[in-house]
């Protein structure tokens, strides 16, 4: 089912489910795996994900407010065309299956964000800044 967690978490986390959605508010951490299996899933960070090693797997979308981290990895893959989103749209959100408003890689580690490349889509990927 879906996992709702309101509050801040500090700490290693990892977090999966395989069916519903992840919907955090801000989690902070050496190591935060998120993994959502659901083909009509989001994981919703409304705040802030960070972490130094930071590793996001999905099969329906991700739409996260802030990352900051030095080894990012995100995957998309299993995208259901015309999926309806589970997750109520933020004002900044444009329904990117990655849309990320901000992305901050520190040290000398790097991010990578893919969507697989049979997923029907227009909106790949949208880092704003």
């Amino acid at each position: 089912g879906t996992i709702s967690i309101e509050k801040k978490i500090e700490g290693d986390v990892h977090l999966m489910t395989t069916e519903g959605n992840i919907l955090v508010s801000k989690l902070r951490g050496h190591n935060i795996t998120l993994q959502c299996h659901d083909t009509q899933g989001t994981i919703h960070a409304s705040e802030l994900l960070e972490a130094q090693d930071l590793r996001v797997t999905t099969a329906g979308r991700l739409r996260a407010k802030q990352i900051h981290g030095q080894n990012i990895d995100v995957e998309v893959n299993g995208h259901e065309p015309g999926m309806q989103n589970t997750v109520d749209n933020d004002d900044d959100d444009d329904g990117s299956l990655i849309d990320i408003s901000s992305l901050y890689v520190s040290g000398s580690g790097g991010a990578h964000l893919f969507v697989d490349s049979s997923t029907q889509t227009t909106k790949g990927i949208r880092v704003k800044s």
